[in-house]
């Protein structure tokens, strides 16, 4: 087993990935929520693109997918939405199918619990999407692993995954990450769409749920996030539990980060560092 953990665009860090060299893709994009709203989920994003633009950069994502994933491989996207992107997920499942992936699946995943609203008319979500993707109608799936039939609506696999999500701000603390999915998320999906040894790509690293899944149910990850605090809580978080240091190949771009670090110097209070990795991205 061997985790990846990379500080980069994971548009960048699929390039450098091999044709059908994963099984699979698993992660929790970001929602585009901040459009209409005021939330503030990330250091380094926005998350408050036109409609268009999100559209067009979640179909460039899926496009690597692609073309790294392997043929009876499969893309498993949670994927939520706000009050003023209602309509989003169903005109994102359309677009992201023009990258040549095919929806096969949706599955319900109730977190257990939502958060009020009390300013919206819109209802609390006590859900959110899991898309299933693949490139061809025999993908890999398990449906035999008696382990995770407890978390399926009717105690076998069916399209209702019951996984609760804690949501205080101690919790939130404690996995250094605002937006997270629960460990046993990911494990459940990988558990039931791959084979052990197989190699998952969370693009979205964040605070490194993903990788901590593998960790336990022997599977090798690579995991992009552009933020390198995650990075690093990643790289933190899976040796303190006893991971041995060469299975985890920790990868920042040090000459980025050296840049980012002299634009803030001399832009001094003038930009953060999202200002400064938007100066880098225009020169680059």
């Amino acid at each position: 087993m061997k985790i990846q953990v990379t500080c980069c665009d994971c548009l960048k860090g699929m390039k450098k990935l091999k044709n059908e060299s994963v099984d699979m893709i698993i992660s929790s994009p970001p929602y585009n929520r901040s459009i209409g709203g005021s939330w503030k989920l990330y250091q380094s994003y926005d998350d408050n693109l036109s409609i268009d633009e999100y559209l067009d950069w979640s179909l460039n994502l899926f496009k690597e997918f692609n073309r790294i994933l392997k043929k009876d491989g499969v893309v498993c996207w949670n994927f939520n939405y706000s009050m003023y992107t209602v309509d989003l997920p169903y005109r994102l499942i359309l677009k992201l199918q023009e990258s040549g992936l095919k929806l096969y699946d949706t599955i319900c995943w109730n977190k257990g619990t939502g958060v009020l609203h009390p300013t919206s008319r819109c209802l609390s979500r006590l859900w959110e999407f899991v898309w299933v993707f693949a490139k061809q109608d025999e993908y890999y799936i398990n449906k035999r692993d008696k382990s995770i039939y407890k978390y399926f609506q009717g105690n076998f696999p069916t399209n209702l995954l019951n996984i609760t999500i804690r949501t205080d701000g101690q919790y939130r603390n404690e996995i250094h990450h605002t937006a997270t999915f629960p460990v046993k998320l990911p494990e459940v999906l990988i558990k039931l769409y791959t084979k052990e040894e197989a190699t998952i790509l969370d693009p979205f690293m964040g605070s490194g749920t993903t990788a901590r899944a593998c960790q336990n149910i022997n599977r090798n990850c690579i995991g992009f996030d552009i933020e390198s605090d995650y990075v690093e809580y990643t790289k933190k978080s899976l040796n303190q539990k006893n991971l041995l240091n060469d299975q985890v190949v920790l990868v920042i771009d040090e000459e980025r980060e050296n840049k980012i670090k002299e634009l803030l110097t001399k832009y001094d209070g003038m930009i953060d560092r999202q200002g400064a990795i938007k100066m880098l991205e225009a020169k680059e």
